[in-house]
């Protein structure tokens, strides 16, 4: 990350025209970055946390059910809701 940024340091030592084109879109991409390394080490891991369940249900002999066979169970079910209504 710090690469990155160092990187973009020269386009400070510019002067004239090309300094006010080229400094902000350097700095431009620098805050880019640091804010998505950001949002990446502290939004990702909490949404993944709250939205990735840890699968459930298991058939009858005890085996963990497949998401397909789960998927089907829950078409099933939601189709003969329909078609009782």
């Amino acid at each position: 990350m710090t690469l990155i940024s160092r990187s973009m340091q020269p386009f400070q030592r510019l002067y004239g025209v090309s300094r006010f084109l080229f400094s902000a879109l350097a700095l431009a991409v620098v805050f880019t970055l640091f804010a998505s390394y950001f949002v990446a080490l502290t939004v990702v891991p909490l949404f993944c946390a709250k939205f990735i369940k840890k699968p459930h249900g298991h058939d009858v002999a005890g085996h963990k059910k497949s998401f397909s066979s789960r998927f089907n169970g829950w078409r099933a079910n939601r189709s003969s809701r329909h078609a009782a209504a």
